[in-house]
């Protein structure tokens, strides 16, 4: 369909479905009882009405989509076709609403009774799976938006994330069968209906690839460096219209010639013989940049994308060497192809992680085909720890796991000298196998050798050298220490790190010990983002690492490109920290408080990542709940954001205001039914809010108070419920407060024989 006439049909499809909304509402409006399974129908219609108005509303006033965005267009077009369908079938199996009032108790009883068979129960299920991901549309459509802003790529890297956790906590893919609340009254399936379920499947699968599309040319898009001249083009520029594609899509162009072109057009070469490729310099300047778009990809969680451009690299490694001869050794092509591995295993999809399996299997095979003498063993081990985590994380495959880790254990026991990090890293995940299979004694025996034979070896055997451990390093890890003027601080160009960072990221504490001693800068950034050590330290949480830095005077309030310090960069994960982010604050406790580019403190990061144990050490260290970022909200505002009731709770003990003003003068309040609505049913967050003195009657900039949220949204009765309790509340203690300033007036008046003038109310 054309991407413009896609708003009417929309709203047209939510006009159908308010015929549902409609004849619910009477049942239940005209009853004081309604049987649970009417409301939560009326609640659901009502739900997905409001989800079509507004992805309607909001694609109408949207000038069209850009080349990007075609495909996801039409995806969510597609999803609201079958919300139609949906309601079709629906149409056909419920009873009809009776004209007479006076019927309306039989009429509900057959409703509750048709609404409780499997296959409308299943097809509300679809219904709901479908109006999480119209939601959600609403999000990737705003992140559209930010295609060709001056926004920072800290921020467009932020909203990526934000997008990708709201699409993970959704559970899409939960269909009947898969053990949600809403499904454990459903038995048989009937045929009809599976198929269903496969075709929502497969339709939101489709959604979210598109998805990746936009957020890939949301992140990858950078206005200032599409110019040769160093000033930005414009956007009808780097756009594509309808009239300028015409020719690629057989449209015929508004010049009344038609560019139709047929097969053999397009196979169109007069010199076939030409090999395409382009020169030395060039390709080996593209493939720089496909490297680092790979490494910022990755970063924003945009997985099967990263794995496009890490396959596109490999090809242009090929063809170097092919056409100009540049050597791609065994051992760079396996490097590319494992972390080609890597990225599809971070995807959300089954296809992508089995594909990223086979290729370690592969490469594993390939690495023990080799002469013995030839072998990498650290590759050996490393391919047979990963596919152990594999096996047994996503395949479910437990005896395999440990046949794989058992092997990464023993191989990287008998390297010299041995890696002892790493043998617990194997060892730990082995045991975790054994304990699945309950093979209790054997994992109790790998855990006491660790034990006693590892855990108390904190700095390897003396070498010859003080500097000989991590000269070796570096030679392993491909820098060039024959280099004139190589220093361990120093970034080589073709990695973007140097191997002090490096070191810092895989936590090395050893070979840090010898690095620190010599070097003499600590703040050299790295080529990825900017980052000293001590950021990248604070990163991994690792307080060795950290303390070691600090110790030789690294920079605590070092900041990367995005404004962060190393407090910030501690606080960006879901779990730990504690520790390194005292060891910072007792070096710089300013930083407490300190802002990063995008207006966010340390707390602000820990509570949106729900890390509860790092949010209550900041706010025992004084850190103010309710310094907002540059969009105006807090840290409340956004745990509200996504629901976390548990933070929410600490933060309002710490005396987080619940009141406080966020983007568009919205309260925590509303943030938190809008959540609620969007993410899944916790009303806890609500409850917590309320109990603590959030203002129901508070409304946004549009008027739009809680009462009227909750209506908007169409959800829980339990809300609503809350919220009158709550205003209730209100008016008794302000009526109270009232009553006894009054008292105490009279008490303290002189005596008077007039008696005391009514006032009138309102």
């Amino acid at each position: 369909m054309d991407p413009l006439s896609i708003p009417a049909s929309i709203i047209g499809i939510a006009a159908f479905c308010g015929k549902f909304v409609h004849a619910a509402a009477q049942f239940v409006n005209d009853a004081r009882e309604v049987p649970e399974v009417i409301t939560e129908f009326y609640e659901n219609t009502r739900n997905l009405q409001t989800s079509l108005l507004n992805l309607g509303h909001v694609l109408k006033q949207r000038p069209g989509p850009r080349p990007f965005e075609r495909d996801h267009y039409q995806n969510i077009f597609q999803i609201a076709q079958s919300c139609q369908a949906a309601l079709e079938r629906l149409d056909s199996k419920l009873p009809d609403v009776p004209d007479d009032p006076s019927s309306f108790a039989k009429a509900r009883m057959n409703m509750a009774m048709s609404l409780k068979s499997n296959t409308i129960q299943q097809t509300m299920v679809h219904i709901g799976s479908y109006t999480q991901v119209l939601q959600l549309s609403l999000i990737t459509l705003s992140l559209g938006t930010l295609w060709g802003t001056q926004k920072s790529q800290e921020r467009v890297t932020a909203e990526v994330r934000n997008l990708k956790d709201s699409i993970r906590s959704a559970n899409l893919l939960a269909l009947p069968g898969q053990g949600t609340a809403a499904q454990s009254r459903l038995t048989e399936m009937e045929d009809d209906v599976a198929d269903a379920n496969m075709t929502v499947k497969r339709e939101i699968q489709a959604w979210r690839l598109t998805v990746e599309d936009v957020a890939a040319a949301v992140s990858l898009h950078d206005p200032d460096d599409l110019s040769l001249d160093g000033r930005s083009l414009r956007p009808d520029v780097l756009s594509l219209d309808d009239r300028s594609l015409s020719h690629h899509r057989g449209i015929p162009s508004n010049i009344g010639i038609d560019m139709a072109l047929d097969a053999e057009t397009r196979t169109f070469d007069p010199e076939p013989e030409v090999v395409d490729c382009p020169s030395l310099d060039i390709l080996q300047h593209q493939l720089e940049q496909n490297q680092k778009m790979v490494l910022l990809l990755v970063k924003s969680d945009i997985f099967l994308k990263a794995s496009f451009y890490q396959r596109k690299a490999i090809r242009w490694k090929e063809k170097l060497a092919e056409v100009h001869m540049v050597p791609f050794d065994y051992r760079e092509r396996v490097d590319m192809n494992e972390f080609l591995a890597d990225i599809l295993l971070g995807s959300e999809t089954k296809e992508s992680r089995r594909e990223g399996r086979e290729i370690l299997e592969a490469l594993l095979a390939e690495e023990c085909s080799r002469e013995r003498e030839a072998r990498d063993q650290d590759r050996r081990c490393r391919l047979y720890h990963k596919l152990g985590n594999v096996y047994m994380a996503v395949e479910g495959d437990v005896k395999q796991a440990i046949k794989m880790l058992n092997r990464a254990f023993e191989g990287r026991r008998q390297i010299v000298p041995m890696p002892v990090n790493l043998v617990i890293e194997s060892g730990e995940l082995l045991v975790r196998a054994l304990q699945l299979d309950q093979a209790f004694d054997e994992a109790r025996g790998y855990m006491e050798w660790i034990r006693q034979t590892l855990r108390p070896k904190t700095v390897p055997e003396p070498v010859s050298s003080p500097s000989d451990l991590a000269f070796g390093w570096c030679k392993e890890r491909g820098f060039d220490v024959n280099v004139p003027g190589f220093s361990f601080d120093e970034c080589d160009p073709t990695r973007g790190t140097s191997p002090l960072h490096l070191a810092v990221k895989e936590e090395n504490t050893a070979v840090l010990r010898q690095m620190v001693d010599q070097v003499a800068n600590f703040e050299r950034p790295d080529d990825a983002d900017g980052a000293t050590p001590l950021l990248l330290a604070a990163g991994t949480r690792n307080t060795e690492t950290t303390a070691l830095l600090l110790d030789h005077g690294a920079r605590a309030d070092a900041r990367d490109r995005g404004g962060k310090t190393p407090l910030h960069r501690c606080s960006q994960a879901k779990g730990g920290g504690v520790k390194v982010a005292g060891q910072l604050l007792a070096s710089r406790p300013d930083l407490l408080n300190s802002p990063d580019g995008s207006g966010r403190t340390a707390l602000f990061m820990a509570a949106e990542n729900g890390n509860a144990k790092l949010t209550l050490a900041l706010l025992s260290r004084g850190a103010g709940p309710d310094l907002p970022e540059h969009h105006g909200r807090t840290a409340l505002y956004r745990v509200c954001e996504r629901a976390d009731d548990a933070m929410a709770r600490a933060l309002l003990e710490h005396g987080a205001n619940p009141n406080a003003r966020g983007p568009g003068l919205r309260t925590p309040l509303l943030a938190a039914i809008d959540a609620v609505a969007l993410i899944s049913d916790k009303v806890a967050v609500v409850r917590a809010l309320l109990e603590r003195g959030a203002d129901p009657a508070a409304a946004d900039a549009d008027g739009v108070n809680a009462f009227g949220a909750v209506g908007k949204a169409g959800f829980s009765t339990e809300i609503r419920r809350l919220l009158q309790q709550a205003s209730a509340d209100r008016r008794r203690s302000s009526t109270c407060s009232a009553a006894s300033g009054a008292s105490r007036g009279s008490s303290n008046s002189s005596l008077d024989s007039k008696p005391p003038r009514t006032r009138r109310r309102f």
